[in-house]
């Protein structure tokens, strides 16, 4: 049965890289290409140092995800996941990584430790994040998948959210996986 391992910190992503069939990098982190790269390249680290060959490890990454022909809609449901999950919970290190200034998501987190979901939505909105999530009709999402080559990451995992999820699966189906 392969092991795979969802790290984030530089110690155990090598430790993954020297023990693990792959790695899963998770929600707090596979949403930026930056900290993607950073991850798989700590996790060939790992692999080398132990003698392993790197084309062994798996890489797969999580990527927040709104489908939709509707690119409002997507915007506004992606916005949600973005302030009540993804930022508020990001640890500060994969928020630099991802080229992130921690001062520009403290209103989004303050909002939300207030439980204030619609501060921190607009709070999302009035910054360009949209490195942290795939949102859009499918040439958006193409364009932001292409982000990812040179990553290493061999295996997107669209997370859906909406804001409809029958038409996020159709989409990424019909066009969007059939684009790579």
């Amino acid at each position: 049965m392969p092991i795979y391992v969802g790290a984030l910190g530089p110690k155990t992503l090598n430790l993954t890289g020297r023990l693990a069939d792959g790695i899963l990098v998770t929600r707090r982190g596979g949403y930026s290409p930056e900290y993607t790269k950073y991850a798989i390249s700590k996790v060939m680290e790992g692999a080398l140092e132990a003698g392993r060959n790197e084309n062994e490890i798996d890489t797969l990454a999580f990527i927040e995800s709104a489908i939709s022909m509707d690119n409002e809609k997507a915007k506004l449901c992606i916005a949600k996941i973005l302030a009540s999950y993804t930022i508020p919970y990001t640890q500060n290190s994969v928020l630099e990584q991802a080229g992130i200034g921690i001062h520009e998501v403290e209103s989004i987190k303050s909002a939300w430790k207030r439980k204030d979901l619609d501060t921190a939505m607009k709070e999302v909105l009035k910054k360009d994040l949209s490195r942290f999530s795939l949102f859009g009709d499918p040439n958006a999402c193409i364009e932001k998948l292409s982000k990812y080559e040179g990553t290493g990451l061999k295996t997107p995992i669209f997370y859906l959210h909406g804001p409809d999820i029958n038409e996020g699966i159709t989409l990424a189906a019909e066009k969007i996986v059939p684009y790579f």
